[in-house]
Formats: structure tokens, sequence, C-alpha cells
């Protein structure tokens, strides 16, 4: 029930609009992600975890359920990691690094779960749906709610957005086989993949205005 309680207080929060009379902060405190060095570095971090792994899936043509739970598994434990990082480093609000670290702990666990679980398929299916369906959501509140505030806003929302469409699909394909339990997430983490590195590879000011503090 405690978990239940904090999950629901995650997701008030990022859906939540903040007020327009926040006053804004001080001048160079808000995180423009892609603005500055360590932004870029975890915006490729991220796009490369991506891309290495939907690449993988496209050369790998004939999986068993083992590979398939174990590359997943890695996936998702790179994917937590590399939230944590960005919760822990880029200095955003409380609230937001909270999200953020919830985030990585959930891909963590499924991470980890996979790993460690029966190769069985429809468990494989059950644990990344949590695994990409509850951080997608959360990433993809985020940046709605963030839109005036992050400058990394549209990957957010894109990042969410195909993760939360992925664990809606796979388990309507997944039941095929391993190759399709392997290819929705990986084609997926190569569209995520291409948007995110094209971001952090373009131009420092990529949200304008920003007003207030996440």
């Amino acid at each position: 029930m405690r978990n239940f309680r904090v999950l629901h207080g995650i997701l008030v929060h990022v859906s939540t609009k903040p007020s327009a009379s926040t006053p804004p902060p001080p001048s160079g405190k808000v995180p423009r992600a892609v603005g500055t060095a360590q932004g870029r570095a975890s915006l490729m971090l991220h796009a490369l975890i991506y891309l290495i792994f939907g690449v993988i899936t496209v050369f790998v043509q004939t999986p068993d359920n083992v590979f398939t739970k174990i590359l997943l598994g890695l996936w998702m434990l790179a994917l937590g990691t590399s939230h944590a990082l960005t919760a822990r480093g880029m200095h955003y609000g409380p609230a937001t690094s909270a999200s953020l670290s919830s985030t990585a702990l959930v891909q963590a666990a499924s991470g980890a779960l996979l790993v460690i679980m029966p190769d069985t398929l429809a468990l494989i299916i059950l644990a990344v749906c949590a695994g990409s369906g509850l951080p997608g959501l959360i990433k993809l509140l985020l940046g709605m709610r963030y839109r005036s505030a992050v400058a990394v806003w549209r990957d957010w929302v894109l990042e969410g957005g195909v993760l939360l469409a992925v664990a809606l699909l796979l388990p309507f394909v997944g039941e095929i086989g391993a190759k399709a339990t392997l290819g929705v997430p990986g084609g997926g983490a190569l569209i995520i993949g291409v948007f995110l590195l094209v971001g952090s590879l373009g131009p420092n000011e990529k949200a304008g205005a920003d007003r207030t503090k996440p």
C-alpha cells in the first residue's frame, strides 16, 4: 500500500502542470540539458544504449528465449543506470529527480528480474512491459509538464511515448516468438536512439525561454 501511494504521488506530480505564477529561478540555475557538456554527455549516453541494443536486435535473426531475456535484461539494467546517473548528476529539482530515480529503479529491477527469471516467454513479455511502460509514462508526463522549463522536454516526450507504445504493443505480438519479443523493443530503441543522438549533437539551446525549475 505504501509503494502504491509513492507511485501515485509521483504520477500526480509529473502530470500536474506548474503554476504560471511560479517565480523564475535565479539566472543560470535552470537545467538546460543540451546546453551543457554534462547534459550532452547524458543524452548521448542514453542514445548509445538505445542504439547499441537496437542494432544487436537487427543482426540477431534466430534468438532463443534465454538469449532474449538476458539481452533485454542487460538493456534494462543499462537504462536504469543511465537514468540514475542523470537524476543525480543534472541537478534537477527534487521532485523531478525523484521521478527519474523511480524510472531508474523500475528499469533496473525489471532488468535484474529478466536476467534471473525462467526463460518463459510470457514472463519475459511481462517484465519488459513493466520496465518500459511505467518509465515511459513517467518520461512522457515529465516532458509534457516541463515543456517550457527543461531543454530536453521533446526528447522526454518522444522517449516516453515510444516506450509506452512498446509496452502496449508487445503483449499482442510477443507471443509470435522470441524474435518478435526482441524486435519490438529493438525497433523502438532504434527510433529513440536516433532522435536522442540528434538532440545531443543539436543546437545548444533547445528551450528558448525557461520559466520554472522542475
